[in-house]
């Protein structure tokens, strides 16, 4: 190892008076849709969500997609702090699909076009990664939601029971004996302010009490996937030194752990329930991750 720093569209709200926010201040928290269970699948524990993947994209009729894409509309452009809200949300896609698409560019460049499986650390890199695996594949992204990892610096200290995390690394397809056999590079990745995480999930991940060393496995910081900022170099419309800069100042400030697709997770026995319930997600994350989805697919004519 090495480590280097929605159902029958017309009907889409349930029959409980729901309606989709017109007109919310930036930094509320936001309302649950209550969106129907015939499109948004309940997910038990260590299954992984089902909702908003590309197999249940290309299901929808295109009423169905017309409908929800309206009310993913209605609701970003009539928010009545819409020039705030739109560099928030707006700006936040184009940031993740920037970021998506340069990690996968080095990943490829690195170990190969899908020869590579992707592990986000907690919930900062999640959606990114939800970005992400609608461009490699969404078996190549396995998320880790574990908050708080740099405890697992000192395994002295730590008497949790890893039982939890064991089973929950085989309910995603990440045993040892899965990854240890595989012809796939492992990448453990996170974004790093001090980098205790980062360290102590690979010194956990390490040691004799989970996976050992293996030569497939790798931890890296996110800015190290991505290209240093150059002055004359654009990422579609974006110089490359602002994107880094807000990138990691969005980063730094917690702003997409609003969007994960997983849970905190602060200590182990949590990951038992570290994949909720699609359906129960907040309006804003439903509306993000729809923008995500439908976005990509339109990229590739899906």
């Amino acid at each position: 190892m090495q480590i280097s720093f929605i159902p029958n569209s017309a009907n889409i709200y349930k029959n409980n008076g729901c309606t989709a926010p017109k007109s919310i201040s930036y930094g509320m928290s936001f309302p649950k849709t209550g969106l129907s269970q015939d499109i948004f699948v309940k997910s038990p524990s260590f299954t992984g969500a089902d909702a908003f993947t590309v197999e249940w994209y290309k299901k929808l009729t295109p009423y169905n997609k017309a409908v929800i894409n309206e009310m993913a509309n209605d609701h970003i452009y009539k928010n009545k702090d819409y020039l705030l809200f739109d560099r928030a949300f707006n700006g936040a896609l184009k940031y993740h699909n920037i970021a998506a698409n340069c990690i996968k560019d080095t990943l490829n460049e690195r170990y190969g076009e899908g020869n590579y499986v992707v592990v986000p650390i907690g919930r900062s890199l999640s959606s990114v990664c939800k970005c992400l695996g609608y461009k490699i594949g969404e078996d190549k992204i396995k998320p880790l939601p574990m908050s708080g990892a740099g405890r697992f610096q000192n395994l002295e200290e730590c008497d949790e029971d890893l039982d939890y995390l064991k089973k929950y690394l085989e309910s995603i397809g990440l045993s040892k004996n899965e990854v240890k056999n595989s012809d796939k590079q492992y990448v453990f990745v996170d974004y790093c302010s001090t980098g205790g995480s980062l360290r102590g999930v690979k010194n956990l991940f390490e040691s004799d009490n989970m996976w050992g060393p293996l030569d497939n496995v790798h931890f890296e910081d996110v800015f190290n996937l991505l290209p240093h900022p150059q002055p004359d170099k654009n990422f579609e419309d974006v110089p490359s030194e602002m994107f880094w800069k807000n990138f990691e100042s969005d980063l730094l400030h917690c702003r997409y752990k609003e969007y994960a697709v997983v849970n905190e997770c602060r200590w182990v026995e949590n990951l038992k329930d570290a994949v909720p319930n699609p359906e129960n997600f907040p309006f804003e994350k439903q509306v993000f991750l729809w923008k995500l989805l439908e976005n990509e697919m339109n990229k590739q004519g899906k």
